[in-house]
């Protein structure tokens, strides 16, 4: 079930916040990524913490999950699919820990989904592209870069998201990923 609760947001609220319509086919690539994790780990608990309209959890919201957003109205939407005890409204990488979201030490812990990713930097039209108000920790000037950083924080076991390639490929956005590249390694991957 493909849900676009984003439209509500004029273009260039949709430019700041990063918010984009995932297409579902890569929604379900994701799920065969992530479904031998699912399958042989019995305390996994799914996490897509920039989670929009849920797309990446609505046809897998019988595993254990959480889904958090920073928009009021995305979180709104998402309470009337999700359980509300499992539906986060904040911003996720700020005072980012595993106690917020209510997962578990112990808990093995898949990130999915699309997380924004702007240069903050970069200009839209008349006005900045929007800021990034995180943890100082995980400050980048692309708020992607902070998302994944966040990810090594929260110590998630596996990383599934869509990403730009340059932050792959183009060394000084890698070399920005310190602590996330000693830590994690490429397992499956499409361009």
């Amino acid at each position: 079930m493909q849900v676009h609760l984003a439209e509500h947001l004029p273009k260039n609220e949709r430019i700041q916040l990063g918010s984009y319509y995932t297409p579902e086919r890569l929604v379900k690539l994701v799920h065969e990524f992530i479904k031998p994790y699912l399958e042989n780990n019995k305390n996994a608990i799914l996490f897509d913490s920039a989670g929009g309209c849920g797309a990446f959890l609505f046809d897998i919201r019988h595993y254990n999950y959480r889904i958090a957003d920073c928009d009021l109205n995305a979180c709104n939407f998402l309470k009337q699919y999700f359980e509300h005890r499992k539906v986060f409204h904040t911003n996720s990488l700020k005072e980012v820990n595993r106690d917020k979201y209510s997962i578990p030490s112990s808990a093995f812990l898949i990130m999915i989904g699309n997380p924004p990713y702007n240069d903050t930097t970069s200009e839209f039209k008349k006005g900045e592209k929007g800021q990034n108000i995180c943890d100082e920790d995980l400050y980048d000037r692309d708020i992607g870069i902070s998302f994944l950083k966040s990810y090594h924080k929260l110590n998630a076991d596996i990383v599934c998201v869509l990403h730009p390639l340059s932050y792959l490929i183009k060394k000084a956005n890698f070399n920005r990923l310190k602590d996330f590249k000693k830590n994690y390694k490429l397992l499956k991957g499409l361009i």
